[in-house]
């Protein structure tokens, strides 16, 4: 038997680099793997032989080929050669190179020159599938992501960025390390400001104009604003336009007063599609000028001092306004009222065309009118009258002759110009001249037909039974009549008459006097008395005295009025200077000077002296118990003598009847007194 040993190659190595089915982009790759120690190791890239190697000491071995392969996909398998005996073949790997780097990434968002809103954009776009790409913000990588097996990528970094202009670049990596070109830069700006607005006017504030032109002014440009975005209030909004940051709209108030304007938050975008902040409130005071319409005069042409109304409507205003109304005299009315319907009136003066003006005020805010009105002058209106008005009871009539006019008109409807009046009064006429207007003329006629008529009696009181003369002066002729309770004796004709007392009380006459047309009436009053009246006499026929001659004379005490005297009764007899008196009671007769029915008896014993005064002067007293009846009459005898008297001298005697105060013997002083002329001679 032969004997032979079988020697075997080592055990197959094993090719651990490249890892089977990876992709390098060296195309000089590094094969590595493990073999028997020792062992010279061949490498066979897609079947050729393209280098050897040995395994070290551990088993390790490798080899890089200086020959650069294709990009493709390539195979390489191992055998170990150990004391000249060959392995098996390894397993073979297959690899592919690709030294091809990635095309550059394109960036779709942003895009370039967008403007956003988001600080944290999401940066997107394409690149070689699955590749790695690193995103470059203003430069500098921000981070990475891998694009999709479509190619589609997109990144968002958390770290937000500053508002203003940035850049955006990508980069791409394969899987086996190629790194492809940048792609272009993309620009665009962060933009997270709110825009704002801000609505102005050039329009003074407060304004009396409108329309108004508004300006609204954003801080950057937006889009979507519409005029229904911008809110008004006392106000309507027109012709709105303008785009970008500036839009102008015209307003027009509604009314005097506050008008607002502001535009909400969130009606506009700017290009990030921030949305606008609300703006301030915009005010401004309207007050409009008032207007005027419609001014002028209820009547284009008047008389002096004729009242003219002016109307006017009167708009634009709120409340009270002030106003002037101004004529062409250059006097002025002014007031306020709240009423838009203007209605004032002035009195027409001067004359010729004259122009008004009116000139209202609210709120510093004016409004003006002019009108014209013709004013016409006034008659001259006159009454002529004679150099006297006064009517007396001869002139008993005044012509008036009224001049200035056309027509004329007096007080009691008559309408000649020339008037003749017989009565006082004021008269007035109506004088019309050519141009309608009118004016009054006034004149005064007085009257002097008054008499001057004055009456009264010859006493003021008397007996009943006593007549007395009433007498009248100041006319030219008379007519008196009497009381019932009295009577005239003479004719009621003449100035003085006489008259009758025939019942006790006041009796009252009239007389009425006339001259000419003129008549006045007085009334006389007498007192007739019901009591006792006494009344002395004296009686002295001869009333001659020789020198150193005496003489006897009756004194007769008689009551005249009916009604018996009583009481203390005293009488007085006063001779003048040169001659004396004397009284003998013890009388009862005596031989009267000169009288023919001698003697005379006396009642002496029933007085008695109660005084004498130089001779010249005796008081006697009735006694007492004695009295003089009811028309009764005492009588008394006196010695008279002629003792110093002065030839050819003439002088009185008197008797007197004493005043009775009590009225008990004579209620009458006015017949109490009664003398007697003596001669010496």
């Amino acid at each position: 038997m032969q004997l032979f040993t079988t020697l075997s190659g080592p055990p197959a190595p094993l090719v651990s680099t490249p890892i089977d089915g990876s992709r390098l982009s060296v195309n000089t790759p590094t094969y590595s793997g493990t073999a028997t120690p020792g062992s010279s190791v061949t490498i066979f890239v897609d079947g050729s032989n393209v280098g050897q190697t040995t395994a070290n000491a551990g088993g390790n071995w490798t080899f890089t080929s200086v020959n650069a392969l294709t990009d493709a996909s390539h195979a390489v398998y191992a055998q170990a050669t150990l004391d000249g005996l060959d392995s098996p073949n390894s397993t073979t790997i297959t690899f592919t190179i690709d030294t091809t780097s990635p095309i550059a990434p394109v960036v779709t968002a942003p895009l370039n020159g967008d403007i956003l809103s988001d600080n944290t954009p999401t940066y997107a776009g394409t690149a070689e599938p699955s590749s790695t790409v690193t995103v470059l913000v203003d430069g500098s990588p921000t981070g990475t992501t891998t694009a999709d097996a479509s190619g589609n990528w997109s990144y968002t970094p958390g770290t937000p960025l500053s508002d203003g202009t940035h850049t955006v670049r990508a980069r791409a990596m394969d899987n086996v390390g190629n790194t492809g070109p940048t792609s272009a830069t993309t620009t665009f700006t962060i933009d997270t400001t709110h825009p704002t607005v801000t609505i102005s006017s050039s329009a003074p504030n407060p304004t009396n104009t409108g329309p108004i032109l508004l300006s609204m002014t954003f801080s950057e440009l937006v889009t979507g604003f519409v005029a229904g975005d911008i809110s008004v209030n006392n106000g309507t909004l027109s012709d709105f336009a303008g785009s970008g940051s500036l839009y102008t709209a015209t307003l027009t108030p509604t009314a005097a007063g506050l008008v607002s304007v502001s535009v909400s938050a969130n009606v506009a975008q700017d290009a990030a599609g921030n949305m606008n902040q609300a703006s301030t409130v915009f005010t401004i005071q309207y007050l409009p000028n008032a207007i005027l319409t419609g001014f002028a005069a209820t009547a284009t042409t008047v008389c002096v001092g004729s009242p003219v109304t002016f109307t006017a409507t009167v708009e634009n205003v709120t409340g009270s306004y002030n106003y002037t109304l101004t004529n062409g005299s250059a006097s002025s009315l002014t007031g306020s009222t709240t009423n838009t319907a203007f209605s004032q009136t002035v009195t027409a003066s001067g004359s010729g065309l004259q122009s008004f003006s009116l000139l209202v005020s609210d709120n510093g805010q004016l409004g003006s009118g002019m009108t014209s009105v013709t004013i016409n002058s006034l008659p001259m209106a006159t009454i002529l009258t004679p150099a006297s008005t006064t009517l007396t009871c001869s002139t008993t009539s005044i012509s008036l002759t009224a001049t200035g006019g056309g027509t004329y008109q007096w007080e009691d409807n008559s309408t000649n110009a020339i008037r003749s009046v017989t009565t006082p009064n004021t008269y007035t006429v109506t004088v019309t001249g050519s141009n309608g207007c009118t004016a009054l003329a006034t004149t005064s006629i007085f009257s002097n037909t008054v008499l001057s008529l004055e009456a009264g009696p010859s006493l003021p009181q008397a007996n009943v039974g006593v007549v007395l003369s009433l007498t009248a002066t100041g006319a030219t002729t008379y007519q008196w009549s009497a009381p019932s309770t009295a009577s005239l004796t003479t004719p009621a004709t003449g100035s003085a008459v006489s008259a009758s007392l025939t019942t006790a009380g006041l009796q009252t006459f009239t007389v009425v006097g006339t001259t000419g047309a003129c008549s006045q009436s007085s009334l006389v009053s007498v007192t007739a008395l019901p009591g006792p009246d006494l009344s002395a006499t004296l009686s002295l026929p001869d009333a001659n005295f020789p020198a150193s001659s005496s003489k006897d004379l009756l004194v007769q005490v008689q009551e005249v009025n009916g009604s018996a005297a009583t009481g203390n009764i005293v009488i007085t007899l006063t001779v003048p200077t040169g001659y004396s008196v004397s009284f003998d009671n013890s009388l009862t007769s005596i031989n009267v000077s000169g009288g023919s029915t001698n003697p005379v008896s006396v009642q002496n014993s029933k007085w008695q002296v109660s005084s004498r005064v130089a001779g010249r002067q005796l008081s006697l007293v009735i006694n007492s118990g004695e009295s003089v009846g009811a028309k009764g009459t005492l009588s008394l005898g006196f010695s008279i003598t002629r003792t110093t008297a002065t030839g050819g001298s003439v002088s009185n005697i008197t008797i007197n009847v004493a005043d009775d105060s009590g009225g008990q013997y004579d209620v009458n002083r006015l017949n109490n007194v009664y003398a007697r002329i003596i001669n010496s001679l």
